[in-house]
């Protein structure tokens, strides 16, 4: 397929539950990917991410919401690897506050969504207030705050 479609940009398989790492592996592919959504792929895991983000590194918009099997270790790799990344939501994973230490290296991150993580602290959201008023938080659906917690619309 990688060469069937060699300047593919975006791809979307959310809800496709079967899809796990296999797939995701063949998506590294395509280093060219600037926006994947495999929101509830439910048995993409840490090293299915780690694949997409090591070939993928140009990813600008990316959507792992309800992946349940991806932590901490896969959003450290993720944020290692692929700078680009402006918009990235990663609602409802078990991620903790550990995850949120790394996330503010990527600067040109405007909105992460993490509405659900329940594992996520104040201390947590601490580390996300790097200066930058730029990066939008949505913590809860349909509210924003901003890397500086206060409200917005």
């Amino acid at each position: 397929m990688v060469a069937a479609c060699p300047k593919l940009e975006t791809v979307d398989l959310s809800h496709c539950v079967r899809v796990g790492d296999r797939e995701a592996a063949a998506l590294a592919g395509f280093a060219g990917l600037k926006e994947l959504k495999l929101d509830k792929c439910l048995k993409v895991t840490d090293v299915g991410l780690a694949k997409v983000a090591m070939g993928c590194p140009g990813l600008e918009r990316l959507g792992i919401k309800w992946c349940l099997e991806i932590s901490n270790v896969g959003i450290e790799l993720l944020v290692k690897k692929c700078w680009e990344l402006k918009d990235l939501d990663i609602s409802y994973l078990k991620v903790t506050d550990k995850s949120l230490q790394f996330i503010p290296t990527l600067g040109k991150l405007q909105v992460l969504s993490m509405v659900g993580c329940y594992f996520v602290t104040d201390e947590g959201l601490r580390y996300l207030n790097n200066g930058s008023n730029s990066l939008k938080v949505d913590l809860v659906s349909g509210a924003q705050v901003n890397a500086k917690h206060e409200a917005s619309e």
